[in-house]
């Protein structure tokens, strides 16, 4: 169980009420506290949502009981696969069953050769499907694919498109540590919509010391297919992204943004400048204090690149309008050591630096090789000598920490996240330890996972900032949108309201609002509202919900709540003619006439009349 802050305990079985199908599963509970679920016989292919629930709270987990092989791809000659890479060579060719032993029945295989010999940053060299992506099966809860591997020790992974839109890494294995043919599986990520896409297979390395070339071959890839369960909850709100409100003017405020992934290839006119100029502007008209980039403004770290995004700022955002720029993996992309250099030496930027501002001490780190350690080992122990020092100066009243990739992956892909996650849990370990020791709230800050979320561990804000102009990485009802954040610093909060210390309005970079409300209702009756963020550019839609900032109004009669029992006193008032109910979006007839009810939210409006007729 967690609270609030994100301190959590655990719950003993015998607190917890569990509610499931038994036709299809038998639950008990373990000496050890655990609950072991075991699939009924004859139950194959039925699914159920085993709901655990404790003093009114509530878990639910989708469990299908066994699986069914669904063939994706046999890679026959009829199939056709290409190859791509990114700073490796790559190349495909089908291989005939004489030169398999030990594959699974089938007369050829794929095989792909790569080379990362020499190169900088991730290397990756893939087996692109053509000429669509593999859509895979309604009830799709994991992949398989037979390997034959070469013991390189390289990650193995997919690209899996959801809605055609959000791409998400997917994990066959962490380390090609093998030789011969083996059988890979890998679990669904949760927060993926229907349809879901394959686009390719692909092998990847991060570490320098690892950089060789190698083959691969590929046989039988399927979905593994169960009666899925429907539990894709909107995100829980957190009380750092605000609703129905702005910042509020008692509040000095910053803006934060990353993963522009601005590129001189392909110029001012693409998608990506396109969302940074928006972005820049509007974050610029809210006259924050200063503008924080949390890594991969650029796309590349050519000189051009860096160019190209040095005259964004110029055009977009003021001389005397400060600008701190983490770097990102994108930063060192395509450099001859995958270093820092080039950006450097075209921003004149330092890699990490401390900055306080009003009282809030600033904490900027460099993790562009996906780990804080590899990046820049000197910086692992400053960080522990900041957060002691900060502990004792009574100037600061709070901390933020910023580093580009985030402790965890947001989205539960576990593929956007540092690569060492025992880092990642001594890092949140120091921070917990700080604001404990100190009473200081302290709050870190990602990008990378192109997701908005918001988590709480031990007392710690994590944030992590959606992206502006790539490809969301989450599902577009989990935070899979871009956008950007107006962090409001009040500086007079500490430990005993932490969570009143930050506050943001996360705002969502969308040029429509799509809104859906009934023409007329009967007094007495009700009936849904909702609203659809549009980013036309990219084809992208998504509910206007929390972890966006939305605001709900109406003219004269409206009276919009944000609960039943407020519902309930509203309908009693005279005047109130409709009362629109947050909680379930539900807008409710009292009276007759006529409101106008008016959604926001990012710099749209869109509003619909509604008529209200006495009963017949």
């Amino acid at each position: 169980g967690y609270d609030a802050d994100g301190f959590d305990a655990p719950v003993a079985p015998r607190d917890v009420t569990l509610d499931y199908d038994h036709d299809a599963i038998d639950v008990t509970t373990e000496p050890d506290g655990s609950i072991r679920m075991t699939g009924r016989p004859g139950a194959t292919g039925k699914g159920t949502t085993l709901t655990a629930t404790v003093r009114g709270v509530t878990a639910k987990l989708p469990v299908a009981v066994g699986l069914v092989d669904h063939s994706l791809a046999e890679f026959e000659p009829d199939e056709s696969w290409t190859a791509s890479a990114a700073r490796a060579t790559a190349k495909v060719d089908t291989v005939a069953a004489a030169d398999r032993p030990g594959a699974p029945t089938g007369n050829h295989a794929l095989r792909l050769t790569y080379d990362f010999t020499g190169q900088p940053s991730t290397s990756a060299g893939y087996a692109v499907v053509q000429p669509t992506p593999i859509t895979l099966p309604t009830g799709a809860s994991g992949l398989a694919l037979w390997v034959k591997g070469d013991g390189k020790e390289h990650w193995l992974r997919a690209t899996l498109r959801s809605q055609g839109t959000t791409n998400v890494p997917f994990t066959f294995a962490l380390s090609v540590d093998w030789t011969g043919w083996r059988r890979v599986t890998g679990a669904l990520p949760t927060g993926f919509s229907d349809p879901i896409t394959l686009v390719n297979l692909y092998v990847v390395e991060t570490a320098q010391d690892k950089k060789d070339a190698g083959e691969l071959q590929f046989d039988a890839l399927a979905a593994q297919v169960g009666q899925q369960p429907d539990t894709h909850e909107a995100p829980t709100p957190d009380p750092y992204v605000l609703e129905q409100r702005g910042v509020g003017h008692d509040r000095w405020t910053y803006a934060v943004m990353s993963d522009l992934h601005v590129s001189a290839a392909a110029g001012p006119g693409s998608f990506a400048a396109k969302q940074a100029a928006v972005a820049l502007d509007q974050a610029v008209a809210a006259n924050p204090d200063f503008l924080l980039i949390n890594g991969d403004f650029v796309d590349s770290d050519s000189p051009a690149d860096f160019t190209f995004a040095n005259g964004l700022l110029h055009d977009h955002v003021p001389a005397g309008l400060p600008v701190y720029w983490v770097p990102g993996n994108h930063e060192a992309g395509l450099s001859s050591s995958g270093s820092l250099d080039n950006f450097e030496n075209a921003t004149g930027r330092p890699t990490r630096q401390v900055f306080d501002h009003k009282g809030t001490r600033f904490i900027l780190l460099d993790s562009h090789s996906g780990s804080l350690r590899t990046s820049d080992w000197d910086q692992v122990p400053a960080l522990e000598s900041e957060l002691d020092k900060t502990a004792k100066d009574r100037s600061v009243t709070g901390v933020v920490v910023v580093f580009h990739h985030p402790p965890h992956d947001p989205s539960g892909a576990a593929s956007s996240q540092l690569s060492d996650q025992l880092e990642a849990g001594l890092v949140e370990q120091w921070l917990a330890s700080f604001r404990e020791r100190s009473g200081k709230p302290v709050a870190l800050f990602s990008g990378h996972a192109h997701t908005a979320a918001v988590n709480r561990t031990d007392g710690v804000l994590e944030v992590n900032t959606p992206a502006v102009g790539k490809t969301p990485y989450s599902s577009p009802d989990q935070g899979g949108f871009f956008g950007w954040m107006r962090v409001g610093v009040d500086a007079g909060r500490g430990g005993a309201d932490s969570r009143a210390w930050l506050q943001a309005e996360s705002r969502p970079v969308i040029d429509g609002i799509e809104l859906t409300a009934p023409a007329r209702l009967t007094t007495g009756t009700s009936a849904p509202v909702s609203a659809t963020g549009v980013t036309s550019g990219f084809g992208l839609k998504f509910p206007l919900r929390y972890p966006a900032s939305v605001t709900w109004s109406g003219g004269k009669g409206l009276v919009v709540v944000n609960s039943p029992s407020a519902a309930k006193l509203a309908r009693l008032r005279p005047g109130t003619l409709a009362v629109l109910d947050l909680t379930d979006g539900t807008l409710s007839a009292v009276r007759p006439g006529t409101v106008t009810v008016t959604v926001a939210s990012g710099d749209q409006t869109r509003s619909a009349q509604v008529a209200f007729d006495p009963p017949t």
